[in-house]
Formats: C-alpha cells, sequence, structure tokens
C-alpha cells in the first residue's frame, strides 16, 4: 500500500451545537481594511476602543490574533460619520478559501434571518464595485440573498449607532458551530439550481492548471490520467463557476487538499478522499467535516518526494507512483463507508471489568477537584472526589466518583473529558498509566509539592506509580451510570464502533482505545 490514512489531533470539544451569541451593540467604532490580510488596524470596536473579540480573526492552535490589535490608535470623536443600523457580514478578501471561512461564519445570521430592507457591514479591502466584478464573489452573495444596494463598505471609520453582530459561527483553525453547516447548505442549495449540467460518475478536482498557490504535485497529470481509467471526471474549479463547483461535490469526489474543498460545506452529507502531501492539515478542514454529515478521509502517499523551490508555489512534490496513488485512491472511494471505524471484536472482548478507587504510590488518594476540572494526589480537600479506575483487559478507564461524571484534565495531555483511558503498565507489582498516543506516563506528584497530575513522564519513577484499591460505592446514577453501562456492553461485545455509536460521553476515550488498537 501506497497509501496511508493521517492522523489528526482531537477537535470534539470545539464544535458547538446550535448557534453563536447575537449581540446588538451600540456605538460601534468601524476601522477600515485597506490592505488585505496584511492590515494591522481594521476591526469592530466599542466606544472606549476595545477590539470587540469575538468578532476578531484568530488561527492556530491556540489561538491567537491574526492582525488585529487590541485597541485602536484613533481618538475618540463625536464628530466621525455614522450610520444608524446595520448587520455587520464579516470579512470579504480575494481568496477563495478565506471567503468562506472569514465572511459566511458572520453572514449566517443574514443568510437565516436577514431581510431585503436590511443593511450589511463589511469589512475588505475592495470596494463593492470590484467585488462585482469577480464572478465567484457575487455569486456568493447572490445565493447568500444578499444585493449590491445592501452592502456598506466605507473607506473611512464610521460610527454604526445600532448593529447586529453575529457571533462567528466558525474560527480557523478554532471550533465551529453547527449552524455554519446549516447557513451555508441553504446557500448550496439555491447555488445548485444555477449549476452546469455535469457528466455521471465521481470527480477529480484537479490544481494542475493552477498558475500559483500552496502547493503542487509535479506529476498530477498522471494521476489524472490514471483516474480517467477508472471513469473518474477531471474538473478544474477555477475555470468553473462556484455553483459547479458545488455541485461537482454533490458526487464522491477525488483531489488535492486546497480551498476548493471548502466548498464541501456547501453540501449535505459530501463524500471525498483528499489526497494531502504533508504530514498534517489545516484543523479547518476537520472542524467543516464535524459539523455536517461528511464522510471526507484525508490520505498521504508513504513515499511522496519534495520537488524544487518554485516561485509560483510555496511547496512542490512529486508522486512516486501516480498508477498505484490513483488506484487505492478510487479503491477508498468506492469502498461502503470510507470513515467507519472498524467494528471488529477486539481483544478487549469478554473481558472482565473491574471497578477500583485509584490512589499514588505513597497511598494518597487521587482525587478531582471539581472547580478546575485538575486532579491531584493528595488527602481529599472540599470540593474534592474519588477518581475510578474501570479496569478492562489491558486498559484503565478513569472516571470520577460523582453521578455528574464531571470533566477531568491532565495537564501536558491537552485533552479534557468526563473519561480518560490508558494503557497498564506495571512496576514491581504497582500500576503505571501509559498514554494511548503519546505513549508517555502519567505522573501524580505527591501533595507537598502542589501539583496536578500530569502526563510527560518519559519512564516509569516514583511518581508514575498508582495503587488500585476495591470500590465500596456501588449506587450509579446520572452520567456515571450511563459510563459503567457502555463500559459493560464494550466488556461483553468488544464492538467499539456501537458503543461509541450508543454511549455519545464515551466517544473522546473510544477514538484513543481505536487509535491504540490499531497501532
Amino acid at each position: 500500500m501506497s497509501i496511508s490514512n493521517i492522523e489528526f489531533e482531537e477537535i470534539e470539544n470545539s464544535i458547538f451545537p446550535g448557534e453563536p451569541e447575537v449581540f446588538l451593540r451600540r456605538n460601534v467604532l468601524y476601522v477600515p481594511n485597506f490592505e488585505g490580510g496584511s492590515d494591522n488596524s481594521f476591526g469592530l470596536y466599542d466606544e472606549t476602543g476595545r477590539q470587540l473579540l469575538s468578532n476578531a480573526h484568530f488561527h492556530k492552535v491556540p489561538s491567537i490574533l491574526k492582525t488585529q490589535p487590541i485597541l485602536t490608535n484613533l481618538m475618540a470623536s463625536k464628530l466621525r460619520p455614522r450610520i444608524k443600523t446595520a448587520i455587520y457580514g464579516g470579512a470579504i478578501g480575494n481568496h477563495y478559501g478565506h471567503f468562506i471561512t472569514e465572511c459566511f461564519n458572520v453572514l449566517w445570521y443574514y443568510i437565516l434571518y436577514g431581510k431585503k430592507s436590511d443593511k450589511i457591514l463589511f469589512h475588505s479591502n475592495l470596494d463593492v464595485e470590484e467585488i462585482y466584478k469577480k464572478t465567484w464573489m457575487s455569486e456568493f452573495l447572490s445565493y447568500a440573498g444578499v444585493e449590491k444596494e445592501q452592502i456598506i463598505i466605507s473607506k473611512c471609520p464610521i460610527v454604526v449607532e445600532s448593529l447586529v453582530v453575529p457571533g462567528q459561527a466558525f474560527s480557523e483553525d478554532g471550533f465551529a458551530y453547527e449552524v455554519y453547516a446549516s447557513a451555508c447548505r441553504k446557500v448550496g442549495n439555491i447555488a445548485i439550481r444555477n449549476a452546469s449540467p455535469l457528466p455521471d460518475g465521481p470527480f477529480y478536482f484537479s490544481r494542475n492548471n493552477i498558475e500559483r498557490g500552496t502547493l503542487k504535485i509535479i506529476n498530477e497529470y498522471s494521476l489524472m490520467d490514471a483516474l480517467s481509467k477508472f471513469g473518474v471526471n477531471i474538473i478544474y474549479p477555477e475555470e468553473c463557476s462556484v455553483a459547479t463547483q458545488i455541485a461537482a461535490l454533490h458526487r464522491p469526489s477525488i483531489g488535492l487538499i486546497g480551498s476548493a474543498f471548502h466548498s464541501s460545506i456547501f453540501v449535505d452529507k459530501p463524500r471525498a478522499v483528499i489526497l494531502c502531501p504533508t504530514k498534517s492539515i489545516p484543523r479547518s478542514f476537520q472542524l467543516m467535516d464535524a459539523v455536517h454529515s461528511a464522510s471526507i478521509k484525508y490520505v498521504k502517499e508513504s513515499q511522496i518526494v519534495q520537488g524544487k523551490n518554485s516561485p509560483n508555489f510555496g511547496i512542490t512534490f512529486i508522486l512516486s507512483d501516480p498508477y498505484m496513488v490513483a488506484e487505492e485512491l478510487f479503491s477508498i472511494l468506492s469502498s461502503k463507508n470510507i470513515n467507519e471505524i472498524d467494528s471488529k471484536n477486539f481483544i478487549i472482548k469478554n473481558k472482565n471489568l473491574n471497578i477500583n478507587i485509584l490512589y499514588a504510590e505513597n497511598g494518597e488518594a487521587i482525587v478531582l477537584h471539581c472547580p478546575t476540572e485538575r486532579m491531584y494526589s493528595r488527602r481529599p480537600l472540599k470540593n474534592d472526589i474519588n477518581i475510578l479506575a474501570i479496569t478492562l483487559g489491558e486498559y484503565v478507564f478513569l472516571v470520577a466518583q460523582h453521578n455528574d461524571a464531571p470533566m477531568l484534565m491532565v495537564v501536558k495531555e491537552n485533552k479534557a473529558s468526563p473519561v480518560l483511558v490508558y494503557k497498564r503498565g506495571s512496576f514491581n507489582g504497582e500500576l503505571a498509566l501509559q498514554d494511548l498516543r503519546t505513549k508517555a506516563w502519567l505522573k501524580a506528584p505527591p501533595s507537598q509539592v502542589g501539583l496536578c497530575l500530569h502526563g510527560d513522564g518519559q519512564e516509569v519513577k516514583k511518581w508514575e506509580r498508582f495503587v488500585l484499591k476495591p470500590n465500596d460505592f456501588s449506587e450509579y446514577s446520572g452520567r456515571l451510570a450511563e459510563i459503567i453501562k457502555g463500559l459493560q456492553d464494550l466488556a461483553e461485545s468488544g464492538d467499539i464502533y456501537d458503543v461509541s455509536l450508543r454511549y455519545p460521553i464515551l466517544r473522546d476515550a473510544i477514538k484513543d482505545l481505536d487509535f491504540s488498537l490499531r497501532n
């Protein structure tokens, strides 16, 4: 096999149901965008000059501001131009992908609740006429129900006396709300009525004719030639209307990672296999996939090599065997469920489930301090509760001994969940707990050190050893009862896919368990 899966970081805690908050703000200072993505002064500010951070642009993990300042350097004045009312519609830039992530992430509110009489305030370094000269921009705005006469893009700072400011439903590499997908699907349903007729069969989204960009496969034409022999149609997104691109994504699709696949957010249940020359992908793709019923798999070729530097592309690559890659990509696309967790009965089937109390090696209890969601090794204080260690074969599941099953967080593991799972290790008969992904050991500093549990032990020393003691508590209810019932079902069937569907509270732990079983 020349194709392998790309492993992702966890985004479960970055997906939110419903809609973000919508604010009605008074006397908002609008500072225009003159320089596009390099502008370091634009934004929305309150009347004291502070940035409205819920609508600033963040990126990376953990999130940091992209270019916008916390405070504006403009002096307060009552003499600035003013408008009465408007709805904020986000930022419009001359980049297909960022238009989808930085405009539709705010425009969702107008798409779902706006009226033709509303004025919509945008940030853009382009004026209205320049926007409407770009066909793909005018198409997007038209399908979103925005008419040219509604748009306000000021070239000087203004004050908006009453501005509806929708919270961002999507933030680059940060988070996503479900409404982002539902609003975009409404746009997609309108767009597809305007699409050109398409041939039957799957599509390959080609980057072969792009003159400049972030990445390029040097021998992409050979990949395309091989795919065409499997009946795959070739589409060049930059040569198609927005409507046609969206319509093509209603078919099973293959392609190289890039902005064209951001269009999948406008499609219900998109199905695709995306080839990624780099070792990882931006979280934005995962976030989009997670807020609607997407079956999209991201893969890499194990033998891909980097090409020579190009003035027009950030990175170039060469596929070692484009014909084999084509065959495997098509095979994955044709499989019944390209993203389904393998539901075979693994080695955990028919293992005994035992519930214990977890202690540190020195005899101090491992407790959760509920307000901070952090665990400590100490005699219980106020707001501390014991930690249950539920053993199943070679795996140990940690959960708080409380009916609400509050969250557990481990420093240096960068995760928080009501259930944490570790692989069982031992040292002279004592228990050690190994992270399933990083392979590091869980550490329990003694109470006199004053530190919480953290997950960066490189070997099993004194602080990495634990003791299990019998659990006298037997009456469970609420979320804790659900967790125990789910683990009992897992012990009986070994079917991790079925258990993850029936017990959402266990999904974080099941994903880690699945990773361990596969690796």
